[in-house]
């Protein structure tokens, strides 16, 4: 039982490695500026999200610049 498995997880480690440095081939032809715009864009969106969700930590309602929160507020 044990060998049929290390034979399977040796299959796989070899099918990893192998696509591992196909990608790595690949990513050599991609110019460094691609590169440049990919992590510029991907850190604005994962800022954006975060900051989107912050606030999460103190409730479901927005306050300060939502216009419905100023509306329930002037109700009062």
């Amino acid at each position: 039982m044990t060998r049929g498995l290390a034979r399977a997880n040796k299959g796989f480690k070899g099918r990893f490695l192998s696509k591992l440095g196909e990608l790595g081939s690949k990513l050599s032809e991609v110019p460094a500026t691609s590169y440049t715009q990919f992590i510029g864009l991907s850190l604005i969106l994962a800022m954006a999200a975060v900051l989107r969700l912050l606030p999460l930590r103190w409730g479901p309602f927005l306050s300060e610049f939502d216009p419905y929160q100023q509306y329930r507020m002037a109700e009062y």
